[in-house]
């Protein structure tokens, strides 16, 4: 089992490395001007989710929390076992 383990793990870190790899490459080409330009697309991305988020919560239609619904017991269970289960005070 933990041989297994060790595969998958050493398996994830190596893909992790080569996503690092690929985009090390990738933002080593980036000019500064376009290194502002991602840094503000995801800022305004960022944002713009949060507000949409909590606007949502704050002024969207309310729903309930939770339902009660009742549940039909089998007949095979029997309401004596109930008195088992109670604290002795």
């Amino acid at each position: 089992m933990e041989k297994a383990a060790q595969k998958i793990a050493s398996f994830l870190f190596r893909i992790q490395l080569l996503f690092a790899r690929g985009m090390q490459r990738l933002c080593a080409r980036l000019t500064m001007q376009q290194v502002k330009g991602v840094v503000v697309f995801f800022f305004l991305l960022g944002g713009g989710l949060s507000i949409y988020h909590v606007q949502k919560g704050v002024f969207g239609k309310k729903q309930p929390q939770m339902k009660m619904q009742t549940m039909q017991l089998p007949r095979h269970v029997h309401t004596m076992s109930d008195s088992i289960l109670k604290p002795i005070n």
